[in-house]
């Protein structure tokens, strides 16, 4: 919830701050908006182990530019449940894990009046993680709850093709380095809990000429 609000505070920074740098030319910036789904590949060490049943994150961005270069939010959130040992062995646990990804930066793209685009972005990431240990017996001195929010960096690169003047599909990778400082009964230390996103979707930009 926190997240999602700070998502529209800054897409409203995006439209605001684009229009009072570009309110005196001739040309006002362009907006750009969309989807994109894919896959996350976490890289905790011993995630795979416990989690095995991943799902497919949605990504959803919004951005404001000029020419080549946009202001752009982007948010996803994963999700993943599975089984861990708990205590040695004694006791089996179910798992399940949730993490929230919000980005803002810049994206660069190499061209602006081509069909096919390249581009870079890069930006700081928030995340929110919130992770539930259970046993099937409902041990509750087995049992874990938490809940963690930290903040690190992103960057993506990949391709727009626009098939029409406004629409087109999009593809990228993301890396995310999120570093959390854990302290429980399985693990202790600085753990980064970033990893890579691959997604293709839909992309709509309006007056990208």
């Amino acid at each position: 919830m926190k997240n999602s609000l700070l998502l529209i505070l800054c897409c409203l920074l995006i439209v605001n701050t684009s229009s009072n740098l570009f309110a005196q030319g001739d040309e006002m910036p362009g907006p750009l908006l969309g989807f994109s789904y894919g896959g996350f590949n976490s890289l905790h060490n011993g995630f795979d182990d416990i989690y095995s049943d991943n799902s497919m994150p949605i990504e959803y961005f919004f951005g404001v530019g000029y020419k080549r270069i946009y202001l752009i939010g982007k948010y996803k959130t994963y999700s993943a449940n599975g089984r861990s040992i708990v205590d040695n062995g004694d006791f089996i646990g179910s798992a399940d894990y949730s993490q929230e990804f919000f980005m803002f930066g810049l994206r660069f793209y190499d061209q602006n009046n081509n069909k096919l685009r390249y581009f870079l972005e890069f930006g700081a990431v928030s995340s929110l993680v919130s992770e539930t240990i259970t046993t099937d017996n409902r041990v509750p001195e087995l049992s874990s709850s938490e809940e963690m929010q930290e903040w690190g960096f992103g960057i993506s690169a990949g391709a727009t093709f626009m098939f029409t003047r406004f629409v087109g599909i999009s593809g990228s990778v993301e890396y995310t380095r999120l570093m959390f400082d854990i302290e429980n009964g399985y693990e202790t230390g600085d753990v980064n809990l970033g990893g890579f996103f691959i997604s293709a979707g839909l992309v709509f930009m309006p007056f990208s000429d």
